[in-house]
C-alpha cells in the first residue's frame, strides 16, 4: 500500500503538470500538442465477460477507439455517459516497452457522434449529412470562426459537425489543426461547453492490456458506484498483469473559468487495502428516509423509497432488531477493497426477493412466498463488489428489511 500511495501521489502531480502545460505544439508545426501535454481519458462500462481496456468487436471493425483529451484550455463539465475509466499519458511520455502506436486520428471539439461515422475509421462524415460533416479540411471549414459560423446549436446537440483529420496533408498543419477544437470550445455556448470533446485513437488488439500505457484509473467525484467500478478495474488489472495502477478521483469544472481537480486518496484504492471488519446494525442512524448513506466502511444506495426504521419485526425466525434498513424496491450494498471477506446479513421479505452480485454475476433467490418472513444470508467476496438486494413490487405494501450487515476476513 505504501508503494501504491507513493505512485498515486506522483501520478496526480504529473497529471496536473500535463493539464497545465498549455502549448501549441511539441517541437514544430508537424508535432501537435497532444504529444507532450494534456492527457487522454476513456470512460468505460462494465461487463463480467470482458475487460474494459480490451477493444470491442465494434472497435476492431472500425479501427478506432474514442477518448476525450483533457487540458486546462479544453475543459468540459460532463464526462461521457459513464463516470469511470482509465487515463493515457501524452504519447511522448509513454514508457519504453509500452504500446506507442496511439497517434490521434482525428479530433472534434464536442462529442463527434463517431458511432454514426462509418468511414475513415470514424473520422468521416455523419451518416445522412455527408456534405457538411466530413473532415473540416474537406468541407471548407478552415478555422474555429468558420466552424462556429457553420453549425447551429441543433447541429452541435446532434453531433452533425466536422472534425479535423490529422492524417490529411500537409503534415506541417497537424499542430494547427489539433488546436482548432480548443479555439472552438472557447466560443461555445455554456450548455454546449459542458459536453466532452472527442478524439479517436487507432484500435489495439485484444489481450495486450499489460502493454497499454494505463497511467491511472479514474472516477468522477460524487459517483459512488463509479468509484467502486474503478476499484474493480484496478483489482482486475493487478490480478491479470501484476501492475498496481492508482485510482484517481476527478472533480469536473462547472464553468469555463474553473479547472478540473484531481485527487489521490488511499480510501479509493482496492489493491493493497487491508481488510477492515465492518459491523452495521444501524443503531447509530436516525430514523427517516434515505437514498445513499455510509455506515462504517459500507455504503447503502436505495432505489425506490425506504430508509431507517424502528418498526417491530417479531415474526418467526426474525433477527431484525430495533433499527434496521427498510425499502420497497431495491438496495445496493457497496463493498470496497480486496481480499477474501465473509459477508452476512439478516433479512425480511414480504414477497419474491433476490440477491445479485454485480461483478461476479452470481444470483440467489432469497424468498418466493407471500407474507412477511425472515432469514439470513452469507457469502464470500474476493474483491470490490456490489451486493444488489431486490424485491418484486407486487401486492399491497411490498417491503424488504435488512439488519446486522457484517463484513469480516474469511478464514
Amino acid at each position: 500500500m505504501i508503494e501504491l500511495n507513493k505512485r498515486g501521489e506522483q501520478a496526480v502531480t504529473q497529471l496536473k503538470v500535463w493539464y497545465d502545460s498549455v502549448t501549441e505544439d511539441c517541437g514544430g508545426p508537424d508535432k501537435p500538442s497532444y504529444l507532450c501535454s494534456g492527457f487522454e481519458m476513456r470512460a468505460t462500462g462494465f461487463s463480467p465477460e470482458s475487460l474494459p481496456w480490451d477493444p470491442s468487436r465494434k472497435h476492431l471493425d472500425k479501427g478506432a477507439i474514442a477518448f476525450s483529451w483533457v487540458r486546462r484550455d479544453t475543459n468540459f463539465g460532463r464526462a461521457a455517459e459513464r463516470f469511470n475509466g482509465f487515463l493515457f499519458p501524452p504519447l511522448q511520455a509513454i514508457p519504453h516497452g509500452k504500446l506507442r502506436e496511439l497517434e490521434v486520428l482525428c479530433t472534434f471539439p464536442i462529442d463527434g457522434g463517431t458511432d454514426n461515422r462509418e468511414t475513415a475509421q470514424g473520422c468521416g462524415p455523419h451518416d445522412g449529412f455527408e456534405s457538411t460533416t466530413d473532415a473540416c479540411q474537406k468541407v471548407g471549414v478552415k478555422d474555429a470562426e468558420a466552424w462556429l459560423a457553420t453549425y447551429s446549436e441543433d447541429d452541435i446537440r446532434k453531433s452533425r459537425v466536422c472534425g479535423w483529420d490529422l492524417r490529411e496533408a500537409p503534415a506541417n498543419m497537424k499542430a494547427r489543426w489539433f488546436e482548432m477544437p480548443l479555439k472552438v470550445r472557447a466560443g461555445l455556448s455554456a450548455d454546449a461547453w459542458m459536453g466532452y470533446n472527442e478524439i479517436l485513437l487507432p484500435t489495439w488488439q485484444v489481450g495486450v492490456g499489460a502493454d497499454l500505457p494505463v497511467f491511472a484509473f479514474f472516477y468522477v467525484e460524487g459517483q459512488t458506484q463509479a468509484g467502486l467500478l474503478a476499484q474493480f478495474d484496478q483489482f482486475r488489472y493487478h490480478a491479470a498483469y501484476g501492475q498496481a495502477v492508482p485510482v484517481i478521483r476527478i472533480k469536473l469544472p462547472t464553468a469555463k473559468d474553473q479547472v478540473m481537480q484531481l485527487t489521490y486518496d488511499e480510501q479509493d484504492q482496492a489493491v493493497g487495502r487491508p481488510i477492515v471488519p465492518s459491523e452495521v446494525d444501524f443503531e447509530s442512524e436516525q430514523v427517516g428516509d434515505r437514498k445513499e448513506f455510509k455506515v462504517d466502511q459500507t455504503t447503502f444506495k436505495l432505489h425506490g423509497t425506504g430508509g431507517i426504521s424502528d418498526d417491530s419485526h417479531s415474526g418467526d425466525g426474525s433477527a431484525i432488531k430495533a433499527k434496521h434498513l427498510t425499502f420497497d424496491g431495491s438496495t445496493e450494498i457497496l463493498l470496497p477493497g480486496t481480499g477474501t471477506r465473509r459477508v452476512s446479513y439478516d433479512w425480511g421479505c414480504s414477497d419474491l426477493c433476490t440477491r445479485d452480485l454485480t461483478f461476479t454475476d452470481k444470483h440467489k433467490r432469497l424468498s418466493d412466498r407471500e407474507g412477511m418472513h425472515y432469514g439470513s444470508d452469507e457469502l464470500t467476496v474476493n474483491g470490490p463488489e456490489i451486493l444488489h438486494l431486490h424485491m418484486v413490487e407486487d401486492g399491497e405494501n411490498p417491503r424488504m428489511v435488512i439488519d446486522n450487515v457484517h463484513v469480516t476476513q474469511a478464514p
